[in-house]
């Protein structure tokens, strides 16, 4: 599956759907509600949505915001 981009305007998130387990913690740990589950794996479907404060995600070792690695 590899990584997934979604973008919205000068946002883009990337998901390492290989490393995504489904478990939808990164949907309880987003303030901003930004993902959701499709397929067993997380999406981001509010994109325009997304803060900068989510970097702080990195410890999920899954998701990236822009040109941050958070892998």
């Amino acid at each position: 599956m590899g990584v997934k981009v979604f973008k919205s305007g000068d946002i883009v998130i990337k998901i390492n759907h290989d490393k995504c387990n489904g478990d939808g913690a990164c949907i309880d740990a987003c303030p901003s509600e930004v993902f959701e589950l499709k397929g067993g794996k997380s999406v981001a479907v509010r994109v325009e949505d997304c803060v900068e404060g989510a970097v702080k995600l990195r410890h999920f070792g899954l998701v990236s915001l822009g040109s941050l690695q958070l892998l």
